[in-house]
């Protein structure tokens, strides 16, 4: 099952976007639909920027009496058994009845969601065009991915995560070591970081580019929300006047180019802003 959250104003005669957001271990659907979508604003965002929002169910398992997701795509193409082919009729199942652009498909997650996020980019990234992970953490190996299809990540991770430690532990790999992962697998040269400090120094930024099909990475490591260190959360606290929901949209909408669209005018007056600027402009 999924609810999906149609943009006000939609047009079937055109094509949009669609962002799945895989909710946490024990969640419901209906209720990620109301705290992303409604208190953290998602879909106000993608009434404003035109996408549709897919927040799917995991199946309850009775092996740990609970709903959550199963990474990995080894299972066949059955949809309890297996949540990567789940996805992919998911995927197919809204282009049914909605104007789905399938070169703008995206996933994302949460702490058990992100797990998920990141084995659809792993083992299935011809099906989207780009993962982000909240708090999440990435049980499939390199041994699983396909290296055919290098995907475009934007990771978000607090310090003081306590359920899925940021510097790892005996059962979930660091994020650092994650990070190494997507490099490797992307091809994205290492000595292309560039890193920014924002809030003050409470939010870290790690850029890197230039890889394979021109695939990036995004890393947000959060020292510190609301005064206290980064936690295992859906982070909410603006990120250099961004909702870390903003950041994350933004990310997928512009991909992985400096410039992310190009167009002819001609005018009499250019105007540009803001001035000074940070990471994107705008040349009117």
């Amino acid at each position: 099952e999924y609810i999906l959250h149609v943009p006000e104003g939609y047009d079937g005669a055109v094509s949009h976007p669609l962002v799945i957001v895989y909710h946490g271990f024990g969640g419901c659907a209906s209720d990620w639909a109301d705290e992303v979508g409604g208190y953290y604003g998602v879909n106000a965002l993608a009434d404003e920027e035109g996408f549709l929002v897919a927040y799917p169910q995991a199946a309850y398992r009775p092996a740990k009496e609970s709903t959550y997701w199963e990474p990995g795509n080894g299972t066949g193409d059955h949809i309890y058994d297996n949540d990567v082919y789940f996805t992919e009729q998911l995927i197919a199942h809204v282009a049914s009845d909605h104007n789905v652009s399938s070169e703008e498909v995206y996933a994302a997650g949460y702490s058990n969601g992100g797990m998920m996020a990141y084995s659809v980019g792993c083992t299935r990234g011809d099906m989207v065009a780009a993962i982000g992970v909240m708090s999440g953490a990435m049980l499939d190996d390199a041994g699983s991915c396909d290296s055919s299809n290098p995907v475009p990540v934007i990771i978000f991770h607090g310090v003081g995560d306590y359920v899925l430690p940021y510097n790892g532990n005996e059962w979930y790999a660091s994020v650092a070591d994650v990070v190494d992962l997507w490099l490797d697998h992307n091809g994205i040269p290492a000595s292309s970081q560039v890193t920014t400090q924002i809030n003050g120094g409470n939010v870290v930024h790690d850029a890197y580019s230039g890889g394979n099909d021109g695939t990036c990475l995004s890393f947000y490591t959060v020292e510190e929300e609301y005064g206290a260190p980064g936690d295992h959360v859906w982070f909410s606290e603006p990120m250099d006047g961004d909702s870390p929901g903003r950041v994350l949209w933004d990310f997928f909408n512009s991909g992985c180019a400096a410039v992310s669209s190009t167009e002819n005018q001609s005018a009499e007056v250019v105007g540009v802003h803001p001035v000074p600027f940070g990471d994107r402009i705008s040349i009117r």
